[in-house]
């Protein structure tokens, strides 16, 4: 997916920004939202507390979900 800069000791990318055109989604089920990029499929999940990233097989991320804080509404707020 992009180049790599390879070190004696070390391989890391070649360009710390990447700019790829890709399909942008959101959807939410429940408490949940989903922010889906581009059209690959997750094969593993990672994250903490209420975030997950999901990544594909080749090493894309291709989804984030939170969960939806709750939000408080003073009592004097309009509408």
């Amino acid at each position: 997916m992009w180049e790599w800069r390879v070190a004696p000791d070390y391989v890391e990318p070649a360009k710390r920004d990447v700019s790829i055109p890709q399909h942008l989604a959101w959807s939410t089920q429940g408490d949940n939202v989903f922010l889906q990029f581009g059209d690959s499929q997750a094969s593993w999940f990672v994250g903490s507390g209420d975030t997950k990233f999901a990544i594909s097989e080749s090493g894309e991320l291709v989804c984030m979900a939170v969960r939806r804080p709750e939000v408080e509404l003073p009592p004097d707020y309009p509408g």
